[in-house]
């Protein structure tokens, strides 16, 4: 062998030295790297399920709200107290935008207990046109109104033709037996 050709070899094997030490050296960074990369990999998948997670916990806080509303607009509908004073205040408010004069109101005695109704009597007084709008407006109140007896008379006055006296009696609708339910 001649000494270009030992040249040559001892070249090439100096190459291939430096070659499998580079190779031997840059292998635990290669699978440091690999192993970086799949931790990132799991990372971005964590991170993507809590978005998602965060997502469906924004939803249902929104639906949960919705039904906390629900639940206030039913308990204003069917308190499990009878709530005189509101009933009072209803009809009044309800006499006067059917533009009737409210002569009497008078809460009947009940088995508030083991009933889900309070019962009340009412006497108005008014022209007829006042009477179907005061019906109508029964019919679309909030707290449910079941209407058991309607008696119209003529108020008989002289002086105020077309007037008519109404006794009503009505049952605004609860709940009956439940506790901790106060006045509002």
């Amino acid at each position: 062998m001649s000494g270009e050709e030992r040249t040559t070899l001892a070249m090439i094997l100096a190459i291939v030295l430096t070659l499998g030490g580079v190779y031997l050296g840059l292998r635990p960074l290669v699978a440091d790297y690999q192993a970086a990369q799949v931790a990132v990999g799991a990372r971005s998948l964590e991170i993507e399920a809590l978005n998602e997670r965060k997502i469906k916990l924004v939803q249902l806080e929104g639906q949960f709200n919705k039904f906390e509303t629900q639940i206030q607009q039913l308990e204003l509908a069917v308190p499990s107290e009878p709530q005189y004073p509101e009933i009072l205040e209803q009809l009044t408010a309800l006499a006067n935008e059917a533009q009737l004069t409210l002569t009497s109101i008078q809460p009947q005695q009940s088995d508030l207990v083991n009933t889900t109704s309070v019962p009340i009597n009412l006497t108005v007084r008014g022209a007829f046109p006042g009477m179907l709008a005061f019906a109508q407006k029964i019919e679309t109140n909030l707290r449910p109104i079941t209407v058991t007896s309607v008696s119209l008379i003529d108020s008989g006055d002289q002086n105020t033709a077309n007037q008519l006296t109404a006794t009503i009696q009505m049952r605004f609708v609860r709940t009956a037996g439940v506790s901790g339910g106060g006045s509002r």
